[in-house]
């Protein structure tokens, strides 16, 4: 959770998608080196990032536009949208907290790919194609997974 945490703080500070191509890479390789499912962590990066950019004028693109055309002060604009973007991290620190103990996110190592093809590697270490998988469906991908 301090991953969130974190991105919420500096993606404001920042520009978003400076933060976002900082930290993806990091997160990434730490959470590989201790053994983790990488796919939470990433999309936590990714949400935190982008909705801790609300606050501030500074720190994506739309907000720059925003305060370039409308002319609303810096800290007017931090006023009033810091609270949505605070309200905003509460909820997705949650939400990231829940989906990362779902099933799926548990049995799935990593998303990899060979010669154009992307394929699914699993705790276990079996590896399923993603055309393989789609097809499946996710009760048989289930079983494949947990099975020995």
């Amino acid at each position: 959770m301090a991953l969130t945490f974190g991105c919420g703080i500096l993606s404001p500070l920042f520009l978003h998608d400076t933060i976002t191509l900082i930290l993806t890479p990091l997160t990434f390789s730490l959470t590989l080196s201790l053994g983790l499912t990488t796919i939470p962590d990433i999309v936590a990066v990714a949400g935190a990032t982008n909705i801790g950019s609300v606050a501030t004028l500074s720190s994506n693109p739309q907000n720059i536009l925003i305060g370039s055309f409308s002319q609303i002060p810096y800290l007017e604009f931090l006023r009033i949208l810091a609270p949505i973007a605070f309200t905003g991290q509460r909820w997705y620190k949650g939400s990231v907290k829940m989906w990362g103990y779902d099933l799926r996110n548990q049995l799935v190592a990593n998303i990899a790919s060979n010669q154009a093809r992307e394929y699914i590697v699993f705790t276990n270490g079996k590896k399923l194609l993603v055309e393989t998988a789609w097809r499946w469906g996710w009760e048989r991908v289930l079983n494949y997974a947990t099975t020995e």
